[in-house]
């Protein structure tokens, strides 16, 4: 091989060299414009919601009363403020069923004023004549 013929070959990888930069650096610039980024981020975004959803409705098939928990106690907090209004009452009266310091009759009469428990014979005692009497 004469000098001339290997500088002509060296001037052809040369060449080649730099038409392999040129094309490399072109396809570094067309990944990074705006707009191919930003369709790339809706990509990911998409097949991930995607799974998501679908992962989501695997464990609401497998686990409905877990579900339903969750969902209720969601519910609840959103709806904390007007609860809590009226929880002081309804809580009241709860517990006082539960803990039998007032029959259901009486639980089912409240706030109803044409209904009274005079003369019932399942209801509880008034005061605390009828027991002394027995």
């Amino acid at each position: 091989m004469t000098p001339r013929q290997s500088l002509e070959q060296a001037k052809q990888m040369a060449d080649a060299q730099r038409r392999k930069l040129r094309d490399t650096a072109k396809s570094a610039r067309a990944r990074l414009l705006p707009a191919r980024l930003v369709g790339d981020a809706k990509g990911k975004a998409r097949d991930t919601i995607g799974e998501l959803k679908n992962d989501t409705l695997a464990h609401v098939r497998a686990h409905p009363i877990l579900t339903a928990l969750g969902v209720t106690a969601i519910i609840a907090w959103a709806a904390r403020k007007p609860l809590l209004k009226r929880a002081p009452s309804a809580v009241g009266r709860i517990y006082a069923a539960l803990s039998g310091n007032l029959a259901f009759s009486q639980l089912m009469s409240q706030g109803d004023d044409k209904h009274s428990d005079e003369g019932d014979p399942l209801s509880p005692p008034q005061d605390n004549e009828e027991l002394s009497h027995g």
